[in-house]
């Protein structure tokens, strides 16, 4: 194998470890959650009456493994 080329020296150094990736990511995951949630009680606060969660679709695996939608459910979740 010849020298290495720029495009794989640049890899290289761009490389973070896996433990900056995951912590990144779980800063992100929590600060995403929390504006979320944030934005939720703010929606229920000016309009109570409103269910938190619109009426969803069942989901049902079939005989591949596959999820599909199936179904309603019975009542809105709170």
């Amino acid at each position: 194998m010849g020298p290495a080329t720029k495009q794989q020296s640049n890899m290289r150094k761009n490389k973070k470890t896996k433990k900056e990736n995951t912590r990144q990511h779980e800063r992100n995951t929590r600060l995403r959650l929390r504006l979320r949630n944030e934005r939720k009680k703010q929606e229920q606060q000016e309009n109570p009456l409103k269910p938190l969660k619109p009426l969803r679709k069942h989901h049902h695996e079939d005989k591949h493994g596959h999820n599909h939608r199936h179904g309603w459910r019975k009542r809105e979740r709170v």
